[in-house]
């Protein structure tokens, strides 16, 4: 048996000690029960006001399963209810996030499929949702997609961001967002006035990884925003649930730019959102993007877990170096100023090779990731630890402000 295998093995049967397999297997079957993802493709039109789409229950709209902010120019993929009966499609032309009578739309009875069109051609002002009359459409009737927030109140300190909460993300996927502590939130009353930064954490991590970091920016006034997502779900669903988060809270709150800050697996996923910004003409501007002890090779390791573990973690297949997801990262060059961060130190016994302890140096320097980056900096700290790093904050800020528009 080789070396490989062996510890293929041995990290398999330590993970199952934790009796995390059955959960997450019935996590999974829930989750494809429950949901499916659907390609969303919008034909031409001159309507430049924004279009929604709303997932219904019944043809009055008494019931709304979700909401999402549609991309009018590129191919929307989204979660729906396999429950849904009905998909809204019009224009909010007030902007509000509610259906007024004379905005035109269109009602498109759902079925089991992997794409559906909208035609704005065939929107009309004739027939009365009585269902939807007043409601702020953000508020879901689902008691799943109603626990994602958006926009909500919460401090860092909060008892929703402790890290005793990060392995439910991992192996209880489903369970995390229907206890209602995921979701895009704000760590301070919102202010239009203030520069805002997003922090994205990494797998089982938590908001409560970027305290030191929040702290200090806040006192240098900062806005911020966290997005706390279930780390056990494909990244692709991640990245896409980040993209419409902000989609959403842009048109709301008005939100005109972002600092984008991420740490390991937290990178790949605002890798794949600046990606998908680059063909959305109307996503969110993001001044900078800094990204902290990132695999952007993959991890060698997920292909163990992939290899032998009883039930697969869907973000594991994406982390695999080979995966697709890892093989498309740079299909899309972004724009965007990049703080490429590495961290290391001294490698364990197990690990041969050159790491933080936890990622591969290889994978944070990948040569795609480095020919792209503004600036970088190596830290010699561990793959956590650095987050507390001063250098780093220093450093951070001092990009952010050499990028910030005068």
């Amino acid at each position: 048996m080789g070396v490989r295998v062996a510890i293929g093995l041995m990290i398999v049967f330590l993970l199952s000690a934790c009796s995390g397999f059955n959960q997450l297997r019935s996590n999974l079957d829930e989750l494809e029960n429950t949901y499916q993802t659907v390609d969303i493709q919008v034909e031409p039109s001159d309507n430049e006001a924004p279009l929604l789409l709303v997932a219904l229950n019944d043809a009055n709209g008494k019931e709304i399963s979700n909401l999402w902010l549609v991309d009018k120019h590129n191919a929307n993929r989204m979660l729906i209810a396999k429950s849904t009966q009905y998909l809204l499609a019009f224009f909010d032309d007030n902007g509000d996030f509610k259906r007024q009578q004379d905005e035109p739309y269109q009602l498109i009875p759902f079925k089991a499929t992997s794409t559906i069109t909208i035609a704005p051609s065939k929107f009309n002002r004739t027939q009365v949702l009585s269902g939807l009359n007043g409601r702020d459409l953000t508020l879901s009737d689902d008691p799943i997609m109603r626990q994602f927030r958006i926009g909500a109140l919460a401090s860092i300190d909060d008892v929703r961001f402790d890290l005793s909460q990060a392995d439910l993300g991992l192996w209880q996927p489903m369970e995390q967002v229907k206890s209602g502590i995921t979701g895009l939130y704000f760590v301070d009353e919102y202010n239009a006035h203030k520069p805002m930064v997003l922090f994205v954490h990494g797998m089982k991590g938590s908001p409560r990884n970027f305290q030191s970091i929040i702290r200090k920016v806040q006192a240098e006034g900062y806005q911020v925003l966290v997005y706390y997502y279930p780390s056990g779900l494909s990244l692709d669903t991640i990245s896409d649930g980040l993209f419409e988060s902000l989609a959403v809270a842009q048109h709301k709150y008005a939100v005109k730019r972002i600092h984008l800050v991420a740490h390991s697996m937290g990178g790949l996923i605002s890798k794949a959102f600046l990606n998908r910004c680059e063909v959305a003409p109307n996503c969110i501007e993001v001044t900078s993007f800094t990204s902290v002890s990132t695999p952007f090779q993959g991890v060698k390791s997920a292909e163990a877990g992939v290899a032998y573990a009883p039930v697969v973690v869907p973000a594991w297949q994406d982390l695999q170096p080979s995966s697709e997801f890892i093989k498309q990262l740079y299909s899309v060059t972004s724009k965007t100023p990049h703080l490429l961060v590495f961290s290391y130190q001294l490698t364990g016994i197990i690990n041969s090779e050159s790491s933080d302890g936890v990622i591969a140096l290889s994978s944070q320097l990948d040569s795609r990731a480095q020919l792209l980056a503004t600036r970088m900096l190596g830290l010699p700290l561990g793959h956590v630890n650095v987050l507390d790093s001063e250098m780093l904050y220093e450093q951070m800020l001092t990009f952010w402000r050499d990028n910030e528009p005068d």
